[in-house]
């Protein structure tokens, strides 16, 4: 897991061939007002803008992705994201393929707060619960999947 804001991100463009087109499209999302998802290249990665309130502590499952790579930026607000390292999780839920993410029970041992601008990036290794914080009012967040 990486955390940082977008004025950091061409240090972390190395680690992915598609990361560089990801950040440069999250440099351009301070004029994007509709939410949907939009492909980035065709069948690799897409990024989805979506504005919702947050659900509360305990009130989000922690998830993982095989195939993907998520990177989770703040738009507008600030956002909690419930996180754990996949080792420590132990109640899996069934992989759904489709959907590329398995859901856990588990409790996270520690949270990552956003603010705009701000992203983190989650591996499959990154077990994470978006959205977990309390009375942060409507978060407008980008979420980019990348293939591994």
């Amino acid at each position: 897991m990486i955390v940082s804001s977008l004025d950091c991100s061409e240090r972390y463009e190395s680690l992915h061939p598609l990361f560089k087109q990801a950040f440069d499209f999250l440099k351009t999302t301070d004029s994007f007002t509709d939410c949907g998802k939009t492909v980035l290249t065709e069948a690799k990665s897409h990024v989805t803008i979506s504005k919702q309130p947050a659900k509360g502590y305990g009130k989000t499952k922690l998830e993982t992705h095989n195939r993907y790579i998520d990177i989770q930026m703040v738009l507008d607000g600030e956002e909690l994201i419930a996180c754990e390292r996949r080792e420590m999780c132990f109640s899996e839920g069934e992989y759904d393929a489709e959907k590329d993410i398995t859901f856990y029970n588990d409790d996270c041992s520690f949270y990552v707060r956003l603010h705009p601008r701000e992203f983190v990036i989650f591996f499959p290794e990154d077990a994470h619960a978006p959205l977990s914080g309390e009375d942060l009012g409507l978060i407008k967040k980008a979420v980019v999947k990348i293939l591994i």
